[in-house]
């Protein structure tokens, strides 16, 4: 699992962060089996990696240190 500082956090531009949302896209790929229904609600970014992006889920691939726990 992937830790990132609250500093970190911060310093990731908007536009790489986002929220599994319940859409219509998404529900009809949790239906699907391809969509974990668990991510939902979540918080997600994508990162560079060594072998191209990726897309992280919180709770699942990605924590945030040092903030307040929900």
């Amino acid at each position: 699992m992937r830790h990132f500082s609250a500093a970190e956090w911060a310093a990731i531009p908007e536009a790489y962060k986002g929220r599994w949302e319940p859409s219509p896209w998404n529900l009809d790929s949790i239906a699907r089996g391809k969509l974990p229904a668990e991510y939902l609600g979540h918080r997600n970014v994508i990162v560079a990696g060594r072998y191209g992006t990726t897309l992280l889920t919180e709770g699942f691939h990605f924590v945030v240190d040092s903030e307040d726990k929900k």
